[in-house]
């Protein structure tokens, strides 16, 4: 599909289309290649009728978030990307629930709740990226997750067709939900808990400063690469195999944490994914666990929705 009809769609939508942008810009890891349309909405009103032109011209758009927990590889991506960090739509709080855009950003959320005396979500503060992300992976820390406050979410597919669900428990996993590949969460409610501003900032406080005391906060990285295994911790696994400062290239299991892998000296996607098989091999051959990755891994081609 040539490039003109690509402007030709975005425009038809009120949709700013960016051409040949780094994906790196994008990611936290700053790694990824070159974009060849990076289409940003400012509505998600848009993207159904969007995505339901893209795949009318046989086109398989990729989603991009904030880019937080995404290592996305270092060649051209020549299928169109849609950029979600540009929604700026506010929340709504309404008796004990929320109603947010999943474009919103989830630490923004949380002090938005705190600001209005709700509680709830205070395991989010420090988890980067936005809401609809966080509800496709179940994100949580500090023994809390946000399929555990999800009222009903509006899910669009490839199609543009939607649907609002009211998800069960079953439906949410550790760091996964049943949403995964089924399309793209537009917005959802959440149940939050009344609660007094002070008590509720003392709790975010308290998370920031453990955060701040076992993760690599002042580096570049995508978070914990690794899925916890059941009943253990990957973090600990990699420590005990002696594998923190262990570098390929650029790229650092870090001394501070040794879930995170960290972009020290402008590392490529090639130096982490490399690294992130050193790993997996290590505790593979000393444990037999094999590590299951948590990042996003972006390579060209792949269908997103």
């Amino acid at each position: 599909m040539s490039m003109d009809r690509i402007e030709a769609l975005a425009a038809d939508h009120g949709v700013r289309l960016e051409r040949d942008q780094l994906l790196a810009r994008f990611t936290f890891f700053g790694v990824g290649g070159p974009m060849r349309a990076l289409l940003c909405p400012t509505s998600m009103d848009v993207l159904p009728g969007l995505l339901r032109d893209l795949r009318g011209e046989k086109l398989w758009p990729r989603i991009l978030g904030c880019g937080t927990n995404l290592v996305a590889s270092d060649e051209p991506f020549e299928q169109p990307i849609i950029y979600l960090g540009d929604l700026k739509e506010e929340p709504r709080f309404e008796d004990d629930k929320v109603y947010v855009s999943a474009g919103f950003r989830l630490p923004a959320l949380v002090r938005r709740a705190m600001h209005h005396g709700f509680g709830g979500l205070e395991f989010a503060e420090g988890i980067p990226g936005t809401v609809g992300a966080a509800l496709a992976i179940n994100a949580g820390s500090f023994g809390g997750s946000i399929g555990d406050h999800v009222e009903w979410l509006r899910l669009v597919d490839a199609d543009g067709n939607e649907q609002v669900i009211h998800p069960q428990p079953s439906d949410f996993a550790y760091r996964g939900s049943k949403f995964v590949g089924q399309g793209l969460i537009l917005d959802a409610a959440l149940r939050l808990q009344p609660d007094d501003e002070a008590a509720i900032r003392e709790r975010l406080n308290d998370i920031r400063a453990r955060r701040r005391a076992s993760q690599p906060l002042k580096e570049r990285s995508a978070g914990c690469i690794f899925k916890n295994p059941p009943g253990e911790s990957a973090g600990r696994i990699i420590d005990e195999l002696g594998l923190k400062g262990q570098r390929r290239g650029g790229a650092v299991v870090s001394e501070i944490h040794a879930n995170f892998i960290v972009n020290r000296d402008g590392a490529s996607a090639a130096d982490i994914l490399g690294l992130v098989e050193e790993v997996k091999g290590a505790v593979d051959r000393a444990t037999g666990i094999v590590l299951e990755e948590e990042v996003a891994l972006w390579e060209p081609d792949q269908e997103d929705t």
